[in-house]
This record gives C-alpha cells, structure tokens and sequence, in this order.
C-alpha cells in the first residue's frame, strides 16, 4: 500500500483539492504562517517536531 503525504510549510485555505488528487494526509510544518526568512531559521525545529508526531500516529496505528 503506498500513502501519498504531502508536507508544507502552513497548512491553510484550499488543501482538500489535494485530496481530491489522490493525497492521504497533509502536514504542515510550521506552526503559523510566516516570512522564508523567519521560517528557515527554525526549519530543523520544524520538520523534527512534524516528523515526531507522524511517527507518534504510525506507532498508535499498529
């Protein structure tokens, strides 16, 4: 079975036609939306804070 996960920056306004393309889940990986700049500061951060909590879901689902 292959999930399709789409990741970006702020999850906001029209994201269910990218579920109508066939995408199982969407995360956004900053917190709030924000300038390139601010947000490539913290990127780390962000990607490992999102990343722990999809494993957190994939542990809770098996």
């Amino acid at each position: 079975m292959t999930v399709k996960l789409v990741f970006l920056g702020h999850a906001e306004g029209q994201i269910d036609s990218l579920y109508q393309k066939g995408i199982d889940a969407i995360f956004g990986i900053l917190p709030a939306a924000m300038p390139l700049d601010q947000a490539l500061l913290s990127a780390a951060a962000n990607v490992e804070r999102t990343t722990e909590n999809i494993v957190r879901l994939i542990k809770v689902r098996r």
